[in-house]
């Protein structure tokens, strides 16, 4: 049980560390950390783009996934930070989060591929921390906290009191979805035109969680039937492959996937004894998991079986 808590604390501190790296508080905080930040994978798999934090500030790039040509494509004059980039389904478009230094809430924003043409869905009255397109890619769902305090006498003010909200690009409407008030949510992505898949922060009861869109509650917390680490509150960073129909996700130090026709858990990769593993996100149209280790700036890709990891360098001078 001791095991199992130390573990829980860990991961629940790196992920924190990862949320004041990107989204500093509206009293000025300073950054504590610098580097890789999240990242997504083209339609055809040939380009990553990629939010980077260099000297306070956070920028998004792309580069080829061969690790070739890297290129700075949205840093705005002023001290504002790009984060959270995902592409829409087609790859013709990214959906990321912008926040002034220094300031908690942001902007829901969208831009051609190549970070030209950005357009700002909503205003800057909203702590809106990460967001995705819908399969169909004509809805954008993002995370949207409701309040920004502190929880615990021994805590720091965060953004809690989450829900799950859709936003229509046409005419951009916003729909609230959910009434969670969760204390924290993360890594949404839509499995299908049923489900929206999210991670909840939510102590022992947290953990990877399918959100019924029809009857708007949480309709079932995925829990391998195998259950490798014991503990499905330290589930992390679910991710859903469309054509392998499977879900990736973490747990400390390690990488699994997981079935959705028999909910069987199969570790891919396990880096016990060095770094934790921070992101991960599906190749499209291959076998393959792209993912980050926590205090490294490079990426790394890995077979589905094992096999095959490689090194994709990211150096920001």
């Amino acid at each position: 049980m001791i095991k199992k808590i130390n573990e829980m604390q860990r991961h629940y501190v790196i992920s924190l560390i990862l949320v004041i790296m990107l989204i500093p508080s509206c009293k000025g905080q300073n950054v504590e950390k610098e580097g890789l930040g999240s990242f997504d994978l083209s339609a055809n798999d040939k380009q990553i783009v990629f939010s980077f934090l260099k000297n306070g500030v956070s920028s998004l790039y792309l580069i080829n996934s061969d690790g070739t040509n890297l290129k700075k494509i949205i840093n705005l004059k002023g001290e504002n930070n790009f984060y959270n980039p995902k592409y829409s389904p087609d790859g013709k478009r990214i959906v990321f989060i912008l926040s002034r230094h220094g300031c908690i809430n942001s902007t829901l924003c969208i831009s051609n591929s190549d970070g030209s043409g950005i357009l700002y869905l909503t205003d800057d009255k909203h702590i809106i921390t990460e967001a995705t397109f819908s399969l169909n890619g004509e809805i954008i769902y993002f995370c949207k906290a409701n309040v920004y305090e502190k929880y615990s006498p021994i805590g720091r003010k965060d953004a809690h009191d989450f829900d799950i909200y859709a936003l229509s690009i046409k005419d951009k409407k916003i729909s609230k979805l959910s009434n969670l008030k969760s204390y924290g949510l993360s890594n949404i992505s839509e499995l299908d035109n049923k489900y929206i898949l999210i991670h909840i922060e939510s102590g022992p009861d947290g953990g990877m969680y399918l959100y019924s869109k029809e009857k708007a509650i949480k309709e079932r917390r995925l829990v391998p039937v195998n259950n490798p680490r014991q503990d499905a509150s330290i589930y992390y960073t679910p991710i859903y492959s469309d054509c392998l129909n499977i879900i990736g996700f973490t747990a400390p130090y390690e990488i699994y996937i997981m079935s959705l026709k028999d909910n069987n858990a199969k570790l891919v990769f396990s880096n016990k004894g060095s770094n934790d593993i921070s992101n991960i996100a599906f190749f499209k149209n291959q076998k393959k998991i792209l993912f980050s280790k926590v205090g490294i700036s490079d990426l790394f890709s890995i077979n589905i079986d094992g096999t095959g990891i490689q090194t994709i360098p990211i150096i920001i001078r």
